[in-house]
């Protein structure tokens, strides 16, 4: 079994971290004294960046052409190479065990960013689906008053001659034109909320991309025009109903 101990404190002599990993390694000679330990200190001995690219560019040239430089990057990428495997190794070893798997960091970031995406957009629907249902029953409820005090309107309508299935078109038409003029007005006022909180947080963060869930959108606005149409031509046929035995609609004029 090896210990890797890697240190990366650019304060070696207050480093916390550093006194921590003096522990360890000493409870873990007194515990293994036969066991192999590799040490690396990234704060107090830096490699290069670029060791891997000189390491690359050396390989290509003849072994007996290589300078000094080059035959030590080599050593060092190769050693480096090899500990990453042990680590991976142990690693694998470790986890395999507790039924769990080891995937690189982007990974781990890009499913942790789905699942909070998936989280947020569940939240922002539970929300929307609130705000819409109380839409939904304003909407009804004008509806149906302003169609309860149209008795009289409706009736003459159809005293006029009017048919009972052309007031209900026209109440239907109506009905749509209102609603479709108030998701225009509300459009707007969005734009304009959202234009203000875009530049806002572009101030702050920078540039910032607007992502709108249209199928949602298109969903309730299709919901808003039904519940309209609905709310104001049903209680329209009910009362053009005519009354048995009597002619005309059962209305009170």
């Amino acid at each position: 079994m090896t210990l890797f101990r890697l240190d990366a404190s650019i304060n070696p002599d207050g480093s916390a971290s550093r006194a921590i990993g003096d522990i360890v390694e000493n409870e873990w000679v007194a515990t293994h004294p036969e066991e192999r330990i590799i040490r690396r200190d990234v704060g107090a001995d830096p490699f290069q960046s670029t060791a891997w690219t000189k390491a690359l560019r050396a390989t290509s040239t003849p072994e007996g052409k290589r300078s000094r430089a080059q035959h030590l990057t080599i050593e060092l990428v190769s050693d480096l190479a090899a500990e990453l495997r042990e680590a991976d190794a142990a690693l694998l070893a470790a986890v395999r065990s507790q039924h769990a798997r080891v995937v690189p960091v982007s990974a781990w970031s890009a499913a942790v960013n789905d699942q909070q995406a998936k989280q947020n957009q569940v939240g922002l629907e539970l929300l929307l689906g609130i705000a819409v249902a109380y839409s939904a029953i304003g909407i009804a409820s004008t509806l149906l008053m302003s169609a309860s005090g149209r008795r009289s309107e409706l009736a003459l309508l159809h005293k006029t001659g009017a048919t009972r299935r052309q007031i209900v078109w026209f109440v239907a038409a109506e009905s749509l034109v209102l609603t479709v003029l108030g998701i225009v007005l509300s459009a707007v006022v969005s734009c304009l909320v959202l234009g203000c909180l875009y530049l806002a947080l572009a101030g702050e963060v920078g540039s910032v991309s607007v992502v709108l869930p249209w199928p949602l959108v298109g969903a309730v606005l299709a919901g808003c025009v039904l519940i309209a149409v609905l709310a104001s031509t049903l209680p329209a046929w009910f009362q053009l109903r005519p009354r048995p035995g009597l002619r005309g609609p059962m209305v009170d004029v």
